[in-house]
């Protein structure tokens, strides 16, 4: 205890008020930053996740695709680039 604290105990309070109020800011700023690095690392795996079921369903449909293609050359009728004419069904001429 300070000589200054014995003659002028307000002042020594407003100082140690001070003094916590400060610390209950620096407590509640650590606090919410902490919940946002939280929220955002969740966010973070929800996105993730987003991309996930994303890339699977475009893996999904673009292979869908292929299949109706190959399924389309497979019964197209080719026409032989020698004679010109077309050939049985699925038949592919080397050029």
């Amino acid at each position: 205890m300070k000589l200054t604290d014995i003659i002028n105990p307000w002042g020594a309070l407003r100082a140690a008020r001070k003094d916590v109020a400060a610390r209950e800011a620096d407590a509640a700023y650590y606090e919410r930053e902490l919940s946002m690095s939280h929220k955002a690392i969740r966010d973070m795996h929800h996105s993730a996740a987003a991309d996930e079921k994303a890339h699977a369903l475009k893996t999904h449909n673009l292979k869908a695709e292929i299949k109706r293609l190959e399924k389309i050359i497979a019964e197209g009728h080719y026409r032989n680039p020698e004679t010109g004419r077309l050939g049985r069904r699925g038949e592919v001429f080397a050029k």
